[in-house]
C-alpha cells in the first residue's frame, strides 16, 4: 500500500510540473537556475526538437517555422526574450569573428537580392576545428542542419553575433 501511495503522489506532482510548463514563471524560474552553458545546451535541443518541420513564412510552430521563428521559440524556450525577425535579430548581442564562433551563437545569410544586411539565421550547433554545424529553417529544407563549410553557406555566409 505504501508504494502505491508514492506512486500516486509521485504522478501527482509529475501532472502539477507537466501543466506548469506553459506559464512563463515556471520557464523563467528554471532558466535563472541554468548556467550559460547549460542554456546553450537547451536551447539547440530546443532547436533540434523542431527538425523536419516544413518551411512556412511567417511560421513559428510545428505546422511550419521560418528561420527566425526557429530562434524566437528557441529563446522563447529558456525564457530569454528576442526579436522576431531576421532584422531585429541581427543588432542583439554582440558580433563575433567567424573563428570564435561557439555553439549557441547566430549565424547571418544573405540569400537573397535585397539590400538587407542578412536575410536568413541559424544558431550553431557544433564547431570543431573545421567544420561548424547551423540549425535553421530553410524554403527547400525546413528545420534541419547545414554545414557552415558547405559552398553555398560558405558563399552567403555574413557575420556572427553571440547573445548568450
Amino acid at each position: 500500500m505504501g508504494g502505491l501511495l508514492k506512486n500516486i503522489t509521485f504522478l501527482m506532482i509529475l501532472a502539477l510540473c507537466m501543466s506548469s510548463c506553459g506559464s512563463n514563471r515556471s520557464t523563467s524560474a528554471r532558466s535563472y537556475k541554468l548556467s550559460t552553458t547549460q542554456k546553450k545546451s537547451a536551447l539547440i535541443d530546443q532547436a533540434k526538437a523542431y527538425i523536419g518541420t516544413p518551411y512556412l513564412w511567417g511560421g513559428a510552430n510545428q505546422q511550419g517555422m521560418d528561420c527566425s521563428g526557429l530562434i524566437y521559440q528557441s529563446f522563447k524556450a529558456i525564457a530569454v526574450e528576442v526579436p522576431r525577425t531576421t532584422e531585429g535579430l541581427m543588432q542583439q548581442g554582440r558580433k563575433i569573428s567567424l573563428r570564435k564562433i561557439k555553439p549557441g551563437d547566430f549565424v547571418f545569410f544573405k540569400t537573397l537580392k535585397s539590400k538587407a544586411k542578412a536575410t536568413h539565421v541559424g544558431i550553431v550547433t557544433l564547431n570543431n576545428i573545421n567544420e561548424t554545424y547551423f540549425i535553421h529553417s530553410g524554403t527547400s529544407t525546413g528545420v534541419t542542419i547545414s554545414k557552415l563549410q558547405d559552398r553555398y553557406w560558405k558563399k552567403h555566409f555574413v557575420f556572427a553575433r553571440r547573445l548568450l
